[in-house]
């Protein structure tokens, strides 16, 4: 049996070194430095092995690092060769780190092994069925240089309270799928406390300067300052740096070029006075919050103090680093903000003082932008503005993210960011919501069209806002990057079921016609968006402020038109419970249970549409039904009740989970608290709400098991209350969210999950005899509304 992969390919990693003793002084710490930390190539793999796989297979893996290991062209990267070794060993070489554990990955694959951010299939490995790899063996290179991975904000809506065990198993994913190039921003914090303290900078002003952990990245790219309701401790900080070493040095021996943090202009307002210099710019308002934690105070990039403060923060960080950098630089100057002028030579000097600053220091600096700016603020940015900010780099200096090329690319009305290197990108979700979504055939052609027609792209990658959901998109996404022709889906989706569920062995194998002809019907329906003004994964009217208007067929990148036809998603969940009953096995295989739970939560929320209409038509009629309201209303919150249900069977779909890492970062009783509320306020209000509507009010939420049952429930009670108590014409939705922020949702922010009745820590139930009775309960109201 032989695996065609001589289309696959690896990511290339550039020389990551040290910064010069000349350039940084004499004070550099030799404590820590991340080319030492830990055993790299070869040596790293084998502890990969030992981490991820089964005891019984640890012998039988050789890798062998060679320049000359496999041959490749000039547009092939990272390649691979995988070979029978002596003693019955699988021998893979290749000709960087990256390159061996794709290979891994690849000699996995054919005997039924993947990882996913939601586990692995390692435990049931094909051992009896490993694949001859003949006298050619199998091969494979990227035509990607790099491989990207994460957004500003991932490292807010997905890994804010992640611990190391997480973190290792996520770089591990990552090294797997051959990603090489990702970002790495966390931490930061705790270098611009020591180069703030050096500048003299008081300790409260620095403090008060922090966003709490959940909103970090947006304090980080000027968006806001300062934390709510209390600063952020001095513990939190030093226990992230702690952990970012960690996962600096797990990056660098896995063979990752990892995107460092640099200064992008945003102090504290108090440094002006300690660096003199012209009057602090203030940034634009972001969202509705009052100046008191935003219009964020910055240096112009132009001035002779951005230098400073960049050579402080750059010579601090290599410092701490024990003179080693990557060369790699993250630096947002307008995310969501309004440029100070949009005159072509101003934008051009920011851009040239930027490299400088930055060269000054590392002269092998590379400037890595997203270009989320380009398609946020067209107004901003045109054909004018865009090539102006971009001329003042040169092809060397600069690397422009794409971060939405699937759904809002930015590169085919740019000429290709004018030449500049270039990454396409998949965002595909913001603010980690969770609701099916996905253009399978316009992701595969889409990225190998811009290979074709654009010289400077040189890499792809996954910049979604969060993580932990529509797993399939961003696998098929990193594996496009290993073809230079478009991905068969229907092969790879194939493929991708057979190893997800075990269906190669014989207890699980007879489930998996059944189980297929799921994924056909969740492909061709959920996962094959031809309605491109729908760009994002589709929310839940469950999640947001009840209103009797406004709720249903939103598109954009918070969309809630649903693009497809829902019985298709309800005769998909029969499939699956159908291939559970031809192999009761599968009740006990991890990701099969997963995906269950999952499409039952799809078919659920989508039934909520046709209740909510029947409520809103009941009270909006010239004669309303208060009978059909109350009802309906009811009907709405038992469905929650029900959802709930099912959620809860799953250890990947809790609030308490999300909540109990917050906690994990302090013993001390009342800094848990603290890291809790702003767990819950992240997935809920998402900052203070002082005033209404407020426009990030459940941006970042969460279908899953107690917010559902805590959150949405009441909600939906009290708007039901609101309608049988509100005639028509003195509806006010102001009104009614006033009261429900008043009453509701500011006490359920400060509340502490395990004191009340019913709130527990893990998982409760059996997940297919939950999803089959609540499927059963639902199935008159299922044929009626899709009759």
């Amino acid at each position: 049996m032989r695996l065609a992969v001589s289309l696959l390919a690896l990511l290339g990693c550039a020389a990551a070194g040290p910064i010069s003793q000349s350039t940084l002084g004499t004070n550099v710490s030799a404590t820590f430095n991340p080319l030492t930390a830990e055993a790299s190539g070869a040596a790293a793999l084998h502890a990969l092995v030992k981490r991820r796989l089964p005891h019984r297979v640890h012998h039988l893996f050789e890798f062998v690092l060679s320049e000359g290991a496999a041959g490749a062209g000039e547009s092939e990267y990272d390649a691979f060769r995988i070979v029978e070794g002596r003693g019955g060993k699988v021998r893979i070489e290749g000709q960087t780190t990256s390159g061996l554990s794709r290979g891994l990955l690849t000699y996995l694959r054919t005997v039924g092994g993947d990882m996913y951010w939601s586990g692995t299939t390692f435990d049931d490995l094909l051992l009896e069925d490993f694949p001859s790899l003949g006298d050619n063996g199998l091969d494979g290179s990227s035509w990607a240089k790099w491989r990207y991975a994460f957004n500003v904000v991932t490292f807010s809506y997905t890994t804010a309270f992640y611990d190391w065990n997480q973190w290792e198993y996520l770089l591990d994913w990552s090294a797997l799928h051959g990603i090489n190039l990702p970002l790495a921003t966390g931490g930061q914090e705790y270098i611009w406390r020591e180069v703030f303290r050096e500048m003299g900078l008081a300790d409260e002003d620095i403090y008060n300067w922090f966003s709490g952990p959940a909103f970090q990245a947006w304090q980080r790219m000027g968006n806001i300052h300062g934390s709510w309701p209390r600063p952020v401790s001095a513990e939190w900080i030093d226990k992230q740096w702690d952990l970012q070493k960690r996962i600096i040095a797990r990056m660098v021996a896995l063979g990752m070029t990892p995107v460092l943090p640099a200064f992008n202009g945003f102090v504290p307002e108090a440094l002006h006075d300690i660096l003199d210099g012209p009057e602090l710019l203030k940034a634009s308002t972001w969202g509705d919050f009052p100046e008191q934690y935003t219009q964020d105070t910055a240096l112009d990039p132009t001035w002779d103090t951005f230098p400073t403060v960049q050579s402080a923060f750059l010579a601090k960080q290599a410092e701490l680093y024990g003179g080693w950098t990557s060369h790699y630089y993250s630096i947002d100057l307008f995310n969501e903000l309004k440029p100070l002028s949009t005159d072509s030579d101003y934008l051009a000097n920011n851009t040239r003082s930027v490299v400088a600053s930055l060269r000054a220091v590392d002269p092998e600096a590379i400037w890595v932008m997203q270009g989320w700016l380009f398609v946020s603020d067209k107004k901003s940015w045109n054909d004018t503005t865009i090539p102006a900010l971009l001329s003042g780099a040169a092809e060397d200096e600069l690397l422009v993210l794409d971060l939405a090329s699937e759904a809002i690319p930015a590169w085919n009305s740019t000429e290709s960011f004018y030449g500049k290197p270039w990454l396409w990108n998949l965002l595909h979700d913001y603010g980690q919501n969770q609701g099916f979504y996905g253009s399978l055939e316009h992701y595969a052609n889409e990225v190998i069209r811009a290979r074709e027609n654009s010289f400077n792209l040189i890499g792809t990658g996954i910049t979604m806002e969060g993580m932990n959901q529509n797993e399939l998109v961003y696998e098929l996404t990193l594996d496009s990057a290993w073809s230079t022709a478009p991905v068969d889906v229907g092969s790879w989706l194939w493929e991708f079921i057979e190893r997800r569920y075990g269906l190669c062995h014989p207890a699980q194998s007879a489930g998996a016609e059944a189980a297929h002809a799921a994924w056909d019907k969740l492909w061709s329906s959920a996962y094959n968006n031809t309605d491109f003004a729908v760009q994002a994964v589709v929310k839940s009217i469950v999640e947001l402020v009840p209103s009797s208007t406004g709720l249903l067929d939103r598109v954009g990148h918070h969309p809630t038109k649903l693009t497809y036809d829902p019985r298709v998603i309800v005769d998909a969940l029969d499939s699956l419970l159908a291939s559970v009953d031809a192999s009761p096995a599968l009740a006990q295989v991890q990701h099969f249970k997963y995906d269950l739970v999952d499409t039952a939560r799809q078919v659920l929320v989508n039934l909520a549409i046709p209740l909510y209409q029947e409520m809103t038509a009941a009270y909006n009629a010239s004669s309303p039904n208060p009978t059909v309201i109350s009802s309906v209303g009811s009907e709405l919150v038992e469905l929650l009740i029900d959802l709930d249900s099912v959620l809860a069977t799953d250890e990947q779909f809790l609030l308490s989970s999300w909540i109990d890492e917050s906690r994990s970062w302090s013993t001390n009783s009342t800094e848990a608290d603290f890291l809790e509320y702003d767990a819950r306020n992240q997935v809920t209000l998402w900052g203070l709400a002082t005033t209404l509507p407020w426009g990030l009010n459940r941006y970042a939420s969460k279908q899953w098991a107690g917010i559902v049952r805590e959150y949405y429930v009441p909600s939906w009670k009290l708007f039901t209350d609101y309608l049988l108590a509100t005639p028509v014409d003195a509806y006010n939705q102001t009104v009614f969210a006033t009261h429900l922020r008043d009453q509701f949702e500011l006490q359920w922010q400060t509340q502490i999950w395990g004191e009340a009745d019913g709130q527990v820590w893990t998982a409760v139930g059996h997940a297919v005899e939950q999803v089959r009775a609540v499927r059963e309960k639902w199935a008159g109201r299922l044929a009626e509304v899709y009759a």
